[in-house]
């Protein structure tokens, strides 16, 4: 389940996080994660159908910030499948233009190519410097599980199931790798990469592992798209 946090006015002398958790409003409260940077914490492996909340405090060298306000978010059972019909193999590509610290709104955009991939890889492009990527199609799950998701690149990425964002590393961190995991139904659903590269960046890799899959790229026969 990832968290998601904004940059306040208060934020700019804050070097790292301390996010907790509890399943009541007034506590106890246990530390999930200390130190993390950027706007994302990762709570995975969670009993279902739970509620938990969550608070975040900054942290610099002079010690805390206040403590914000508990954020409840409940824990979801195993995503069911789309089942759409008629796919055929591949993912469909669309290549944009821009220099970008974050992802844009791809869909607000007027892409600058369009094709099909075999696999989730960097399709050809013309721009080293300033460029971005949607990667859009299914995601073949061949059994009920929890699957974890492996994702980098040289710049910000994202990756997501339908509307919600399962791997978030949005910005300019480099190669630093996020992974995230999240419960699946067997079947196909609707699964989308979002990249952009910039000062040259232009490498992604998409993993992922679940049960009796030890962890490698996820393969071409996995990845259909609605013909």
């Amino acid at each position: 389940m990832p968290l998601c946090g904004g940059e306040g006015e208060d934020d700019g002398a804050a070097t790292g996080y301390v996010v907790r958790r509890a399943t009541q409003a007034d506590g106890p409260y246990e530390i999930l994660q200390t130190g993390f940077v950027g706007t994302q914490c990762g709570d995975t492996r969670l009993p279902a159908d739970v509620a938990f909340r969550h608070t975040v405090q900054a942290a610099n060298d002079g010690g805390l910030g206040p403590v914000s306000t508990s954020i409840e978010r409940p824990v979801l059972g195993p995503r069911e499948a789309d089942s759409p019909a008629d796919t055929v193999p591949g993912l469909i590509y669309e290549y944009y233009e821009g220099d970008w610290n974050r992802l844009p709104d791809f869909g607000g955009l007027t892409a600058e190519a369009t094709g099909a991939v075999s696999a989730f890889h960097l399709p050809p492009h013309q721009s080293e410097d300033a460029f971005g990527f949607r990667l859009r199609g299914c995601l073949d799950v061949p059994t009920d599980g929890e699957y974890t998701f492996f994702l980098a690149s040289d710049e910000g990425r994202q990756l997501l199931m339908g509307e919600d964002v399962v791997v978030d590393n949005d910005g300019t961190y480099g190669t630093e790798e996020r992974p995230d995991a999240i419960p699946l139904r067997a079947g196909k659903r609707a699964i989308a990469v979002l990249f952009f590269g910039r000062d040259g960046g232009g490498s992604l890799r998409v993993e992922w592992s679940g049960p009796d899959i030890d962890r490698q790229p996820v393969p071409e026969e996995r990845l259909p798209h609605v013909e």
